[in-house]
């Protein structure tokens, strides 16, 4: 079996076989192990990273506190939303452009009723649409977004 090791979500490493046959994880700098890990990368190898699973929805606090983060509203902004639930001046522009007043509405009502944001929900791919943002760019959103406790 061939030596691999890869980053976990608390960024310590898993890595394995050693000599022992075992895999072992947790590792960090610190660890007895952690010599051998270092080896390996020296031989050209790299630590293989987590992979992040999107979460299906962020709360209305992350989101809004996330865009803040990210410059994409102030924070004032961030905070209206939360508190006296007033939509940051670039999302009441975005719901305005909406033609259709069927689809309007159903943006106005998810704004400022939802008590979390689903990343599956339309609205989230119509403003990455109408902010040039992949869809990459909104699933590191969503990771981030989750993390703010």
């Amino acid at each position: 079996m061939e030596f691999t090791a890869k980053y976990e979500l608390d960024g310590s490493v898993t890595a394995g076989p050693f000599e022992d046959g075992n895999v072992w994880g947790g590792l960090t700098p610190a660890s007895d192990q952690w010599a051998v890990v270092a080896a390996w990368c020296d031989e050209g190898n790299t630590i293989a990273l987590a992979i992040v699973p999107v979460p299906e929805s962020i709360s209305r606090r992350q989101f809004y506190q996330e865009l803040a983060n990210r410059g994409m509203i102030t924070k004032e902004e961030a905070l209206a939303a939360i508190v006296a639930n007033t939509l940051p001046s670039e999302f009441a522009a975005m719901v305005d452009a909406i033609l259709d007043e069927e689809i309007q509405w159903q943006a106005r009502m998810l704004l400022a009723g939802a008590t979390e944001f689903k990343r599956s929900n339309w609205f989230v791919d119509f403003f990455a649409a109408m902010k040039s943002l992949s869809s990459e760019y909104m699933d590191g959103f969503w990771r981030a977004g989750a993390l703010l406790d």
